[in-house]
């Protein structure tokens, strides 16, 4: 339908408005234009409403509204043979907790097939080793990452996801940023509309600096 996501729930059609996630995405690339050099994210086509169901039916998940909305709107960042984007990193690290390792996860945001590969390899990782999350420091509202949609990617061991079960105090379809060596799960957004609202502002006003290796990072945090 243009314009909307149409959902069932219970019987009945509900239309989730997709207008202002596709708004969002041309404010972003607007403020990433503006920078110095000028940045894009390369955002590809729209992934069908069909490519969305077999996804969560083969992550046996059900995605968060705004996740569907955005794939709606852009199925990701587009990416070469490699899977390298043909934009920029504009997923930027952001200091989220203190220490060394308390910055977030920079990169680029997955299409569908990279969630699918990404989410599964958490999976996977979950049957390897049930007693990670006893080694693991969790920052804010978090707990076990394995049931999580992984949504983002770098050349680092870590990454952003939308989190299905959050702790106490926390939100369904919250972002958070992963951590492997060593092992971090920390709070970042409400949910991924808030936190695409947050780069689009953040890029506007400066508060990101492009590094010298391309990725981008939260000024004057150290």
């Amino acid at each position: 339908v243009d314009g909307k996501l149409l959902i069932l729930v219970t019987g009945r059609q509900r239309f989730l408005p997709v207008t202002g996630m596709q708004e969002l995405l041309e404010e972003l690339e607007a403020a990433l234009q503006s920078q110095s050099p000028p940045a894009t994210a390369a955002f590809d086509k729209p992934a069908t409403e069909d490519a969305i169901r077999k996804a969560e039916r083969r992550l046996d998940t059900k995605f968060p509204d705004d996740l569907r909305r955005f794939l709606l709107c852009a199925n990701g960042q587009r990416v070469d043979r490699h899977g390298y984007p043909i934009g920029d990193f504009i997923v930027p690290s952001i200091r989220y907790a203190p220490g060394k390792w308390g910055w977030s996860a920079w990169g680029h945001f997955l299409p569908l097939r990279g969630i699918v590969e990404g989410t599964r390899w958490q999976y996977e990782l979950a049957q390897l080793d049930p007693d990670e999350s006893d080694c693991r420091k969790f920052i804010g509202p978090v707990r076990s990452l394995y049931r999580q949609s992984i949504v983002t990617r770098s050349d680092d061991p870590f990454c952003l996801a939308l989190d299905p079960k959050p702790a106490r105090g926390g939100r369904i379809g919250q972002v958070v940023t992963i951590r492997d060596q060593p092992e971090y799960t920390g709070y970042l957004a409400r949910d991924l509309s808030t936190f695409l609202q947050m780069l689009a502002k953040g890029y506007r006003e400066g508060r990101f600096r492009r590094q010298d290796d391309g990725t981008y990072k939260e000024r004057g945090r150290a």
